[in-house]
């Protein structure tokens, strides 16, 4: 059925998959759509907004043009409502399940006001390749990319990922921002989040200056040479509690993702790695959530600060393609 005037709302942060596939119902359920986009003071009171109206109001006008919707307008609203409890002309509005108690709520709001009801249209959840729904949330906690490509699910597909001898001098190149030593990082990013460490020297480092980081993942080394023989000796905690996992050099394996995976659901903030940690880094940067930072150590040159981002993991995931898989 084709309706005349359709409303929508939203907050289109970090404007996905799902978000387009709700547009493209919107536009092929009527003639014309309004878009309620909510303001940057609304979406807070949410959550973590990763971008601010300005952005999410230029992604959705881009979308729109690149798909040549025409007959459409965008309102910035303040609160559930906006103008659909005011707008004689409308007839429809379009709803997710988490929307749609909101929509029975704007229709209350009309009766009183004694408009006629808005026909309500639910939209069918689109789903990530983990056969989760796909969201701005999913997508902040780093557990998919905006198209639904779920990162643990790349990890996971195979038992190891082997790293060819071709690809060893570029990857002892820094992967992120070059510092002298842990004090330059804590002098210059005093504010950060979610805190990742990998290696022994970087571990001991931050916690000598008061630092446990959100987790660190160890081997007992320092390059490569035996060092230490607890977690006590590193400077944590007596009695802290730790998981061990098997991992040889020059490998990524299934049992490492799976142990940092658990980490991010709060299980473990310490992973001790039987074999080698140095390629840890990998799948740490491509499961942490957006806006955390991952340090490791570079030999002789001091740490190297990573920024997790939507491109970091974007350029990690085509390191890894490079790999050679193991079943």
């Amino acid at each position: 059925m084709k309706y005349g005037h359709l409303v929508v709302g939203g907050t289109f942060d970090l404007m996905h998959k799902g978000h387009e596939a709700f547009l493209q119902k919107a536009f092929a359920s009527a003639d014309k759509v309004t878009i309620g986009l909510t303001s940057d003071s609304m979406a807070s009171k949410k959550g973590n907004l990763f971008e601010n109206y300005r952005i999410r109001r230029a992604k959705i006008i881009k979308f729109l043009k690149k798909k040549r919707f025409v007959n459409w307008r965008i309102l910035k609203i303040n609160d559930l409502f906006g103008t659909a409890t005011l707008d004689k002309t409308l007839d429809v509005i379009l709803v997710s399940s988490d929307t749609k108690s909101g929509a029975q709520e704007i229709n209350k709001q009309r009766t009183i006001r004694h408009l006629k009801a808005l026909e309500i249209v639910n939209f069918k959840t689109i789903l990530a390749d983990d056969d989760e729904r796909i969201s701005s949330g999913r997508i902040k906690n780093g557990e998919i990319d905006r198209q639904g490509k779920s990162y643990f699910m790349v990890l996971t597909s195979k038992s190891k990922f082997l790293l060819p001898s071709s690809m060893r001098t570029d990857l002892a190149k820094p992967l992120g921002q070059l510092l002298g030593s842990v004090g330059d990082f804590i002098e210059k990013h005093k504010n950060f989040d979610k805190l990742f460490v990998v290696g022994d020297a970087s571990a001991v480092n931050f916690l000598k200056h008061g630092v446990l980081p959100t987790l660190s993942i160890i081997d007992f080394k320092i390059q490569r040479k035996e060092v230490y023989a607890k977690v006590g000796d590193l400077g944590f905690k007596k009695g802290q509690k730790y998981q061990t996992v098997k991992n040889e050099p020059a490998e990524i394996t299934q049992e490492l993702v799976i142990a940092i995976y658990k980490n991010l659901a709060g299980s473990f903030n310490l992973i001790k790695v039987d074999g080698e940690e140095d390629l840890a880094v990998l799948p740490l940067v491509l499961l942490a959530p957006l806006g955390a930072c991952v340090v490791y150590g570079q030999r002789n040159r001091g740490i190297v600060k990573i920024d997790v981002s939507e491109q970091k993991k974007s350029e990690f995931l085509k390191i890894l393609e490079l790999f050679q898989k193991t079943d």
